[in-house]
């Protein structure tokens, strides 16, 4: 036969694909949390469990199946089970209720009527339905709207906005899971097909291949492990505050941070059975938590997750398991009990400096914010000295899910959590056990023996102590938010730069290569950043024998960055950000028929989002005044600049009103970080004050910008309003600008 051009595109029907009659796909009852009677929970729990006991020497998963069981029991008999609901054609707005139900039903029923006998009693019957239908209607829409405008205004960030809308709107996330391509290259439609594959991806770790790693380092960590896990480790450490017993006030605590509406684990369930337990629940459950903490050992439910796939964010295609992100489901029991522990351990953690100073993710009073300032400003301190900044963006594959259970033990042990602390974790990761849930189909269960569990409380601190070590050995500059790890030297000579950092990636990789974390190759990636373009060219950093990637745009924790730090892209992109979150009126307008004066409260919401843009905004703020081209850097002014810097301070001055106070702040540091000092010039009506202190003995120079800013604040507060109206700042470091900002909008 001869081939047969043609400019049509062959498509494959296949009506079987993601068949629902496939085994383990069958839609099953589920528990209408939000038709609970939380009045008869409370009365049911603290009848049924006061009766509850747990015989001695019960070992713990018997005495955790009687819980579990009186749990159920006293779910069957305030929460009812029901069966989905059929899919129907008809799709009522979000504000659609049983009264609107009840009397478009007989609205409906007056019509018949009216049709059937064209009396006038009947036509005033129809007439009077109609007219209580659409009171109806319109109450319920300004319950609704009242409701909405409420959950929108409590929202902290734009995701909580949009997470609220969602939720009362109904609008669901199209999440399912698409064909997927085989190793092989074919199409696989079925869910099991799916979940197999998804499994194979993310839980049998093949992509971590031996001979890619050092093995004997391998044999002697877990030689290691064998030892510590092994030896007797109540020995002398009972003493140790983190293993103390564990009290009511920490679970109540636990149990305070719980967030309503949280999907369950395997056990089905839900946080609100808790958030609403009594004493005598809470009581028992404790008993519980003792026992599992005393023995080291966890009730098999604890260690199940039902496995979720979420479809990464702007993916070219989701027809490839690297497009979606596991998300591990496990029992709000556990997590109560995580919780806890992971309070211990950040406690000993922070408090003995076992965390690296550059780890600014999931740790207290830290975040994004704190990592892409040091970024920014070394880049912004080279450019004040013509420095070039080369910057390497370290990406791990698949990092999570491929943490060296054992390696993270013999970790923990080192740095000194041994006793029941190190026991529980140990417990807690060993033989793990998920099922996929793929669409409608739920895989027979398997065991995980690599990786931390996503979504679980206390992976976060477990992940970051297990590459707390990743630059040890490196001489660049270095910031981590989790596993996003960046590096940078800036020098004059871009080649003594290129020398440096390779030397640094060749640390990085053997670390990896020991600990057993595969870099990816095509995601780790470098940046140029210089005053002048095309300043630097012929820079070649190798990954193994791969040349990396150059971006001149990367984006780092959400923030757009270009050569000359500019940020003019990235302002464009906030602006585009910020414009699509007014889509909520938009949507809202579509859906009911909501007052202006309801829309405008939404729309004055939303403007709080505002502070979310902050960071991302940085170059409003980092950006300096016009003036300051002309002045020079503090290292190399000329007299002149000096004098023309005296000159605009003075206009500054003379330009003040009456009652208003002028404040320069500054900080110095010796390191970053390292001995740090705090100072001030105050100018209150011709008047000056000079504030001074010593910081720290290991801070940062925005540390003591802030400090700055803390001792002029305190000194203002001794004058009255009327003899200060007005404080005006003049920063020596740009950051602190947003600080203050924040701390005035509190």
């Amino acid at each position: 036969m001869s081939m047969v051009q043609s400019d049509h595109i062959a498509v494959l029907l296949d009506f079987n694909a993601g068949n629902p009659h496939e085994e383990n796909t069958s839609e099953e009852e589920y528990w209408n949390i939000k038709k609970c009677d939380w009045n008869a929970w409370k009365e049911t729990a603290k009848d049924s469990f006061s009766k509850l006991s747990f015989p001695q020497n019960e070992n713990i998963e018997n005495n955790y199946n009687r819980f579990e069981e009186t749990l159920t029991n006293c779910m069957t008999k305030c929460i009812p089970l029901v069966k989905p609901k059929k899919k129907t054609i008809i799709q009522h707005p979000p504000w659609w209720n049983d009264d609107i139900r009840e009397m478009k039903g007989k609205l409906n029923k007056a019509q018949k009527k009216f049709k059937l006998r064209s009396t006038p009693e009947n036509f005033e019957n129809v007439a009077k339905a109609e007219n209580d239908f659409e009171m109806t209607k319109k109450d319920a829409q300004n319950k609704w709207s009242e409701d909405l405008c409420e959950k929108i205004g409590e929202a902290k960030s734009l995701r909580e906005k949009w997470s609220n809308f969602k939720k009362l709107t109904k609008k669901k996330s199209e999440n399912l899971v698409h064909p997927l391509q085989g190793n092989n290259g074919n199409i696989l439609f079925t869910e099991s097909e799916k979940s197999n594959i998804l499994k194979n991806t993310f839980f049998e770790g093949y992509h971590l291949k031996a001979n890619n790693f050092n093995q004997q380092f391998y044999d002697d960590i877990t030689q290691q492990y064998i030892s510590i896990s092994t030896s007797n480790q109540e020995e002398n450490t009972d003493n140790i505050k983190y293993n103390d017993y564990i009290t009511m006030e920490e679970l109540e605590g636990s149990i305070f941070k719980l967030k309503k509406e949280s999907a369950p684990g395997p056990d089905f369930f839900f946080t609100e059975l808790f958030i609403n337990g009594g004493s005598e629940l809470k009581s028992k459950l404790l008993d519980i938590i003792n026992q599992s903490w005393e023995e080291g050992i966890i009730p098999l439910n604890w260690r199940r997750a039902n496995v979720k796939f979420i479809k990464k964010l702007y993916k070219p295609n989701y027809n490839l398991p690297s497009s979606y992100r596991p998300i591990s489901l496990t029992s709000v029991v556990a997590k109560l009990m995580e919780r806890i522990i992971t309070y211990r351990l950040e406690g000993f953690v922070e408090m003995n400096n076992i965390m690296d100073q550059e780890q600014e993710g999931f740790r207290h009073f830290r975040g994004t914010t704190n990592a892409l300032l040091s970024l920014t400003q070394a880049i912004f301190n080279g450019f004040n000295k013509d420095k070039t900044t080369i910057v390497i963006f370290i990406d791990f594959e698949k990092a999570y899910d491929s943490v060296w259970r054992e390696g993270l033990m013999v970790k923990l042990y080192n740095d000194g959590i041994k006793g029941k602390m190190w026991m529980w974790i140990n417990a807690f990761l060993s033989h793990r056990e998920a099922r996929c849930m793929v669409n409608n189909y739920k895989s027979p269960w398997f065991q995980t023996s690599i990786g931390l569990p996503q979504g679980s409380v206390i992976s976060p601190i477990l992940f970051n102590i297990f590459i707390k070590d990743i630059f040890k050995s490196v001489s660049a500059d270095c910031c981590k938010f989790a596993d996003d790890a960046t590096i940078w030297h800036s020098h004059s000579d871009p080649k003594v730069i290129q020398e440096k950092l390779q030397k640094d990636l060749n640390q990085v990789q053997k670390w990896s290569n020991d600990w057993r974390m595969k870099l990816s190759i095509q995601k780790t990636e470098y940046s140029i950043f210089s005053k002048e373009k095309n300043k630097v060219q012929n820079i070649k950093l190798k990954l193994g024998n791969t040349i990396l990637k150059y971006n001149p745009n990367p984006v780092i924790l959400g923030l757009k960055l270009d050569e000359q730090l500019n940020f003019n892209s990235h302002i464009e992109s906030t602006v585009k950000k910020a414009k699509r979150s007014l889509g909520i009126i938009r949507e809202i307008k579509g859906i009911a028929l909501i007052p202006t004066k309801t829309l405008i409260q939404i729309y004055d919401s939303l403007n709080k989002i505002e502070p979310q843009y902050e960071y991302q905004g940085l170059v409003s703020v980092i950006r300096a005044p016009d003036y300051w081209r002309n002045i020079g850097s503090s290292k190399s002014r000329t007299t002149a600049q000096i004098e023309e810097g005296k000159q605009i301070i003075s206009e500054q001055l003379q330009s003040q009103t009456p009652n208003t106070a002028v404040a320069f702040t500054d900080g110095s540091c010796l390191g970053n970080p390292g001995p740090c000092g705090a100072g001030a010039i105050i100018y209150i009506n011709d008047k000056e004050e000079k504030l001074k202190r010593p910081v720290s003995n290991k801070g940062s120079i925005l540390l003591a910008e802030l400090i700055a800013i803390k001792m002029v604040l305190d000194y203002i507060e001794s004058f009255s309003k009327e003899q200060i109206n007005t404080l005006t700042f003049i920063f020596g470091q740009s950051d602190s600008i947003r600080y203050l900002n924040s701390q005035l909008e509190k």
